[in-house]
């Protein structure tokens, strides 16, 4: 008998395997038999009191950052390989996803963006720690992704956090790009999209849409709390609609940063205030 994708995605949430150390200039996560990756301890940045505090504090106590998140892509790994060839990591931060993405699909091609400038340099100089993945493992991107496209924009864009309506105390000069622009000058059409923007998923999903109808991409998206999306005037239902019209399966976990909770099959009619939170959907073309 063929397991569902929801035992599947399951069952690889307690088969993970992961060694997580730390040397003088390095910190290093290997993931069951894929090459480890590594983080320099000296790259910086401004969210979570750097990157290696950041990365410090997703491990301390043996613990691992999104279990959920990495058992889906060994997920994919396993039964979509030959699929998945261009990814985009959208929210990349640091570059954790990004790495552990090359290190499980070593012959893909990794678009990692990162709005914030401080996020951004520090998510270069991991990358070039893992020189034995590529050179470079990924393709470093400080560009935000919205529903359109604006050159040489003032935004916020501090933290984890991108606004693009005013200016704040915080201000920096980035380009703003719709996925579908981005696809259409690089020539490049993703099989894997991973985004975690911070509700900013409400202005990047409609200006995907030409590319996920034409593609169909798999996107592994997180979900947020009413109250991060209240600044959009959304809702995570409202935000997936397009995906589930295209026939979209998509399968959520409600802590999808620990080990004991499971994926669970979501149907848009059965959508409800659950799932309004901060958790994670797959969604998988029909």
């Amino acid at each position: 008998m063929i397991n569902s994708v929801v035992e599947l995605l399951n069952n690889q949430i307690q088969d993970i395997r992961f060694r997580f150390s730390e040397s003088k200039f390095k910190s290093q996560l290997k993931i069951n038999n894929f090459p480890a990756v590594f983080f320099d301890n000296y790259a910086g940045g401004n969210v979570g009191g750097r990157s290696y505090n950041w990365l410090q504090k997703k491990h301390e106590n043996r613990s691992l950052h999104e279990p959920a998140t990495i058992a889906t892509l060994l997920y994919l790994q396993k039964y979509y390989s030959r699929e998945v060839d261009i990814i985009f990591d959208i929210g990349a931060l640091y570059g954790y996803f990004s790495l552990i993405s090359k290190s499980i699909f070593p012959k893909s091609i990794v678009f990692s963006f990162e709005m914030n400038p401080e996020s951004h340099i520090a998510l270069h100089k991991n990358i070039n720690s893992n020189k034995h993945l590529g050179i470079p493992a990924t393709q470093c991107l400080n560009l935000g992704l919205s529903n359109k496209t604006n050159l040489q924009k003032r935004v916020h864009a501090r933290g984890f956090i991108l606004r693009e309506d005013k200016e704040y105390e915080y201000s920096s000069v980035i380009d703003l790009i719709s996925v579908d622009d981005f696809c259409r000058i690089s020539g490049f059409q993703p099989n894997l999209i991973k985004i975690d923007v911070e509700g900013y998923q409400a202005k990047i999903i409609p200006g995907s849409m030409d590319t996920i109808e034409k593609a169909k991409p798999i996107i592994i998206l997180e979900f947020d709390s009413p109250k991060r999306l209240e600044y959009f005037n959304t809702t995570n239902k409202q935000i997936t609609q397009p995906l589930f019209n295209l026939k979209y399966q998509c399968y959520w976990c409600k802590n999808h940063r620990g080990f004991a909770d499971k994926f669970q099959q979501l149907d848009y009619n059965s959508f409800s205030r659950e799932h309004e939170q901060n958790s994670l959907s797959v969604f998988i073309p029909n």
